[in-house]
């Protein structure tokens, strides 16, 4: 672990000097790609051998499936949102999967949901510099997709105030920049060491995935914004970096966030456009000019068009920065598809609270949330008349606020 500077908390060798974004692979194809299918039409044959042929070409194509399709693509849907379970998942263990994951992942289909939002920590998928720990990964995918549900991917390269997600050896080792989130140790996300390390890790990811489509999730949430977006008021104190400089902070944060979109956007490039979300939590005293740098680079630049509020709908109606996040969304609501990560407000409402606090939002200001994710602890029986809701909520807005008779 790197030693903490004496009277400082943070260790920023080189981290301000670099971060510049060097522009990233321009995605030819279409953001969402149509499956590819291939037709085989049989012409000119007399009708015994066409029958004959059929039967072959068929019994070929069961067998391939039942042993997994190599670098085949059209295995894996277009992911098309819904609601889904919000599941973080440290370590990742064979007892965490049977015992704790697999059980989950049932209910959630038994409750009807679409998806999982599977959350993983880079230290538990690269824990040595360089040793890929990538299978019991996908066995974590492949529970959910053989349970008929969606898997959105997003792994934690920060983990925030409230955990580490990333390996020491990026500390010890590489000498990465970093700076102390509560008790943990954070990368600095514009250090050069931590952007490297990132990029070589999602390029061992994609040559990994591509090796058996069964790997493949439906999406995959960008590791920027949210929490580097936080970084100013979760225990990073820029002030004294910066010398109160708030202009030099937010543009090299920006800058970087950039950068990781680059990252991102080359490997959905790679394994036929994956669809990306990024989170949009940029505030910059209401100026949307700079509020919308990220959104717009990755609008304009890559085609990318989910976008997530990392805040639950309280936050969104009640704090400050709500109004701000949402008129950001609303300047893009034209061809934006947009996310909610609700499963915060399972700790402060009852669910059927929080939908009302949904259909608010969607009356009030026209954004309609195509993704919404559930806390575990929500998938109740009780809760049942509330998840079909929300799931014909999030299919089909309502226009006013509803409220149940139990």
């Amino acid at each position: 672990m790197a030693a903490e500077l004496p009277g400082g908390r943070w260790h920023l060798p080189n981290a301000f000097l670099h971060g510049k974004h060097g522009g990233g692979l321009l995605m030819d194809t279409p953001y969402f790609c149509p499956n590819i299918c291939i037709k085989s039409r049989a012409t000119h044959l007399i009708h015994v051998l066409s029958i004959l042929f059929a039967l072959i070409l068929m019994s070929g194509i069961t067998a391939h499936a039942a042993h997994g399709s190599k670098n085949s693509w059209s295995t894996t849907p277009a992911f098309s949102g819904g609601v889904g379970l919000f599941f973080p998942v440290t370590p990742l263990s064979e007892d965490n999967l049977k015992y704790w994951f697999t059980p989950q992942v049932q209910q959630a289909k038994t409750s009807g949901l679409q998806f999982v939002n599977l959350i993983v920590h880079w230290r538990d998928l690269e824990p040595e510099d360089n040793h890929f720990s990538f299978d019991l990964l996908g066995r974590y995918i492949q529970t959910i997709k053989s349970s008929g549900l969606q898997c959105v991917l997003r792994i934690y390269f920060n983990g925030g105030w409230h955990i580490q997600a990333s390996p020491d050896w990026l500390f010890s080792e590489k000498q990465g920049a970093w700076c102390l989130e509560g008790d943990y140790v954070q990368p600095l996300p514009w250090d050069d060491v931590y952007i490297q390390e990132v990029k070589v890790f999602m390029e061992a990811l994609a040559d990994w995935l591509m090796i058996d489509s069964i790997n493949k999730p439906h999406a995959l949430q960008i590791s920027a914004g949210g929490i580097y977006g936080e970084m100013a008021v979760m225990g990073f104190d820029w002030q004294t970096a910066f010398d109160s400089d708030y202009d030099q902070f937010f543009n090299l944060l920006m800058e970087a966030e950039m950068t990781h979109v680059d990252i991102f956007a080359s490997f959905s490039e790679k394994l036929g456009s994956i669809p990306l979300i990024l989170m949009i939590n940029h505030l910059y005293d209401n100026y949307p000019v700079m509020n919308d740098q990220l959104l717009d680079y990755a609008w304009n630049t890559y085609g990318l068009r989910w976008f997530q509020s990392n805040a639950w709908s309280g936050a969104l109606e009640e704090e400050a920065f709500g109004p701000l996040i949402l008129d950001m969304m609303k300047r893009h609501a034209s061809g934006g598809t947009f996310a909610l990560e609700d499963e915060y407000g399972f700790y402060q409402e009852t669910l059927d609270q929080r939908i009302q606090r949904i259909v608010r939002i969607e009356s009030e200001t026209g954004i309609h949330f195509q993704f919404a994710t559930l806390n575990p602890g929500d998938l109740t029986a009780f809760n049942q008349a509330d998840i079909d809701y929300l799931i014909s909520l999030i299919q089909e807005p309502k226009s006013q606020v509803r409220f149940m008779n139990r």
